[in-house]
């Protein structure tokens, strides 16, 4: 796999999908991931997830000359619903050319209705050949995935070459209230971690904010080099959701008034500038 940077349309929200395409183009990027989350992203309906509008986003992707990496719509995977859901979300990242699917696992109480559900979307991902990447949340809500251990733990047992890791480090700070820090956790599930949400996390007195990459308090160089030094090099994606805050518990909050587009593109402009220079990449 092609060890790409790509930039989270999340930094968009408040604007339509196709400003995100045409913006990233603008700074120099070759990848877009769509993001649809409920509560982190526009809203949208389930049924958003057809044929026909992959079909227009497949569109966006051929005019603005960029790519797809991963597809990221998150979501409890223990529910009834969860099952009709997830499968459409899947098919439509299929369709619009992304390799990987990412998505929360559940709440640690639905462990018995995850690992049910599980064995459906493990089949299907085997048959459409998409990787399920599993991502720590950040929320302070014991999930069956926390942080690094506890996905190891969770990808070893379903067994699967198509359920996988990525790795969040900015929602670690939130969701441990920082006692447990990305720098050090991260390489527990390293092995079984195929992509990476490169998300920057800056504590405040309200909780936490994201500044572009480079300028919180996570240490990026230190967090590359061993990865150089293990010879992983990951494809990842530029996670700056500048609409959106966490407070002390976690909780995220969205700004009511969405920064303007000249804002964000400095911002994603600095941290596609940042990541390339300590990654190596172009």
């Amino acid at each position: 796999m092609n060890p790409f940077i790509s930039i989270s349309s999340g930094a968009y929200n408040g604007h339509p999908l196709h400003v995100a395409f045409e913006e990233v183009a603008k700074i120099g990027g070759t990848h877009l991931e769509l993001i649809f989350i409920h509560g982190f992203s526009n809203p949208f309906e389930e049924s958003y997830f057809c044929e026909a509008n992959a079909a227009e986003v497949r569109q966006l992707y051929k005019s603005s000359g960029l790519q797809c990496g991963a597809f990221a719509a998150h979501m409890d995977l223990s529910t009834a619903q969860s099952v009709s859901q997830f499968i459409a979300r899947m098919d439509f990242a299929k369709s619009i050319g992304a390799h990987f699917m990412i998505t929360y696992a559940a709440p640690m109480d639905k462990e018995v209705e995850f690992y049910k559900n599980m064995e459906v979307f493990v089949r299907h991902a085997e048959e459409i050949n998409l990787i399920i990447a599993f991502e720590n949340p950040g929320d302070g809500k014991r999930n069956i995935i926390d942080a690094a251990r506890s996905g190891a733990e969770v990808i070893k047992r379903l067994g699967s070459d198509y359920v996988k890791f990525n790795y969040d480090f900015g929602n670690l700070m939130s969701h441990f209230r920082e006692d447990i820090l990305p720098e050090e956790d991260f390489l527990h599930v390293i092995n079984d971690t195929v992509h990476l949400h490169v998300k920057d996390s800056r504590k405040i007195k309200s909780g936490w904010e994201f500044p572009a990459i480079g300028k919180g308090d996570i240490d990026f160089r230190y967090i590359f080099r061993e990865l150089k030094d293990r010879a992983i090099d990951l494809p990842l994606c530029l996670e700056v959701p500048v609409t959106m805050t966490r407070d002390v518990y976690g909780i995220p909050k969205m700004a009511e008034v969405p920064p303007t587009l000249d804002e964000i593109a400095k911002t994603l402009k600095d941290s596609l500038d940042y990541t390339r220079d300590i990654t190596g990449r172009s």
